[in-house]
């Protein structure tokens, strides 16, 4: 027997997806910008031998994160928003991923402590995960009030 999704849950999930979507287009940008702007980043992403090429099947994952990221962060606004603290939806929204981001900062202090990457490179992902954020905090609390 089929079980349905409520409309509501569907909703949820759609939105978590467009802001998957949104943080990972993103990322692609600034990844592309930084990569510009900063040349010797480019130069490490392919010259250390720590980081799976393109090729590997297992690089595909890294277009997941942000869309997982996306429903997970959907689903704990809708169950939670009432709870967090601030005036508008995108200052509560912002509480909840300021939390995520602050415990993300561990893992990179953890990565940069452990593997062969230059300070430099863990600075623009911070950068990058923050702008993502802010953007997939602003697309979360238009769309679920």
């Amino acid at each position: 027997m089929e079980e349905k999704i409520p409309n509501g849950s569907k909703k949820i999930i759609l939105v978590g997806v467009l802001m998957g979507f949104a943080m990972a287009i993103t990322g692609a940008i600034l990844n592309s910008v930084f990569g510009f702007i900063l040349p010797q980043l480019q130069r490490e992403y392919t010259g250390n031998s720590m980081f799976r090429p393109w090729s590997d099947p297992l690089m595909s994952l890294i277009f997941v994160v942000p869309f997982l990221l996306g429903i997970i962060f959907a689903i704990l606004w809708q169950k939670h928003k009432n709870m967090l603290p601030g005036k508008t939806a995108y200052a509560k929204v912002m509480k909840l991923l300021m939390l995520y981001f602050s415990f993300s900062l561990i893992g990179m202090i953890i990565t940069y402590s452990t593997f062969t990457i230059s300070l430099l490179m863990v600075c623009v992902w911070i950068v990058q995960e923050f702008l993502q954020l802010v953007i997939g905090a602003w697309i979360l609390s238009k769309m679920i009030k």
